[in-house]
């Protein structure tokens, strides 16, 4: 089985062939555009060195990524065929009208024909890869696939004895397409259609979609351009744009991969920190000293809340996704009455609970309510009062945690004041991808702050619209 190195090495190697095969016919070039020929001819291939140089950049792009994938080589190898393409167009209008190389050009030709075909056939392999599935649609495509290949190969090496493509004049060496030309569109254009199912069908993401239904419709548009007005070749070029845009979505999914693994990677490191914390054990050992006997009542109160916060909160260390309120207000109280055990009758807390019926990231409101104690109502001489409040409205559900403390000034950013190491950023980044909910913060300096979580019925986090 070839490795996926081995490939990166077929494509250096393809890479570097073509540049020297560009250098070498450069002098041909510049005699084409000093000598008298068509306009059109110098337009012609100016477009496809241009594809060319674009088509070699975008291969050191993805090879210097070091990333490379079965999905990275389907594409690598659609870019080289692409740029073959537009060498063997680039030559073809070289040797036109040069009655000395009609052989070379009947062969130039084939090439290009060929190619095309090639290039649709990479696309679809890449196009699979994206839709990594194998039901009975794919396979029904797949197999119509390599029957039109087939077909349009036959269709392109029979024309020496049919001349149902084009004909190369023997005394002129002009290239000219014959009146059945239309014949060589089929296959083509049968393949663009079948890999524009195949996206529509399988492959996921708007933006990744666009990309991929330009491959088939900008090169369409330019075969029928250049069908119709002989001179500017504008198909392979359309090809081209369309090829831009698929790498411009392909480096986004690579980015948007590279974040999901480094994301999973995380989420592993902190469940194995977590399974070696081994909770069953703490509360057990807890439990034995709260047993000790001649424990004060208050000893045995505070371990037996501790115990009961330590396994609330080992439980939800490990969730990724979002707990129900009702779960998340019983690890508030636990943690509640610990403080309370710590600051006396220097902490009131009340509760207005009136609607329960939504999910919530976990750990978020502890993280609030803890900002609220600690750096509100705790450090203001006499202490003060925070207020938990739910309420269902038209916006959704909506939370709120008020403290008469201190105060602070919600003008200045976060890592300015002393609250921000409680992570106020990171819980309304969290509200807002998992729970689409927003945070806001009311806040006045001597007579205390209220921070308001909005989520909406129509979440994943907020239940039905009712």
């Amino acid at each position: 089985m070839v490795k996926v190195t081995d490939w990166s090495k077929v494509g250096y190697i393809s890479m570097a062939v073509l540049a020297l095969m560009l250098i070498v016919t450069s002098r041909q070039y510049a005699d084409a555009i000093y000598s008298v020929r068509p306009y059109y001819v110098v337009v012609n291939q100016s477009m496809d060195i241009f594809g060319m140089a674009v088509c070699i950049l975008l291969f050191i792009t993805i090879l210097f990524d070091h990333r490379i994938n079965v999905g990275t080589i389907y594409f690598m190898a659609f870019i080289t065929l692409e740029s073959m393409l537009l060498f063997w167009d680039f030559e073809s209008w070289m040797v036109d009208g040069n009655p000395n190389q009609v052989v070379l050009n009947n062969i130039i030709n084939y090439y290009n024909y060929g190619f095309v075909l090639l290039v649709l056939v990479t696309f679809w392999l890449y196009v699979k890869h994206l839709a990594d599935t194998r039901d009975s649609w794919m396979r029904g495509i797949e197999i119509v696939h390599y029957t039109i290949l087939l077909l349009g190969l036959c269709i392109i090496l029979t024309n020496p004895w049919t001349s149902a493509v084009f004909t190369i004049d023997p005394e002129t060496g002009l290239y000219a397409r014959a009146d059945t030309y239309w014949i060589s569109l089929i296959a083509p254009i049968c393949m663009i259609g079948l890999n524009t199912i195949a996206v529509y069908r399988y492959v996921k993401g708007s933006k990744k979609k666009i990309g991929l239904y330009s491959y088939a419709l900008m090169p369409i548009a330019g075969a029928l351009v250049q069908y119709f007005f002989y001179g500017i070749g504008v198909i392979y070029i359309a090809m081209l744009f369309s090829l831009i845009l698929i790498y411009g979505n392909f480096y986004v999914e690579k980015g948007q991969e590279i974040t999901r693994k480094n994301a999973e990677i995380t989420e592993r490191k902190v469940s194995m920190m977590i399974a070696h914390i081994q909770p069953e054990v703490l509360t057990r050992t807890l439990e034995s000293i709260k047993n000790i006997e001649g424990n004060p009542p208050e000893t045995v109160s505070a371990i037996e809340h501790f115990s009961n916060y330590m396994r609330g909160n080992l439980k939800t260390l490990g969730q990724i996704e979002t707990v129900p309120f009702a779960t998340e207000m019983k690890h508030v109280r636990t943690y509640v009455d610990l403080e309370k055990l710590r600051f006396k009758e220097k902490l009131n807390v009340r509760y207005d609970i009136r609607d329960t019926s939504f999910q919530i990231p976990a750990l978020t409101l502890q993280m609030l309510v803890e900002n609220a104690i600690k750096h509100g109502v705790t450090v203001k001489e006499g202490g003060g009062t925070v207020e938990i409040a739910t309420r269902l409205t038209a916006q959704g559900h909506v939370i709120t945690i008020s403290d008469d403390g201190v105060g602070f000034d919600v003008s200045k950013p976060l890592n300015e004041d002393d609250r921000s190491h409680i992570g106020l950023a990171n819980v309304k980044q969290r509200l807002e991808e998992m729970s689409n909910g927003k945070l806001s913060i009311r806040s006045e300096i001597g007579r205390g702050t209220m921070v308001k979580i909005t989520i909406p019925r129509t979440s994943m986090g907020g239940g039905e619209m009712r």
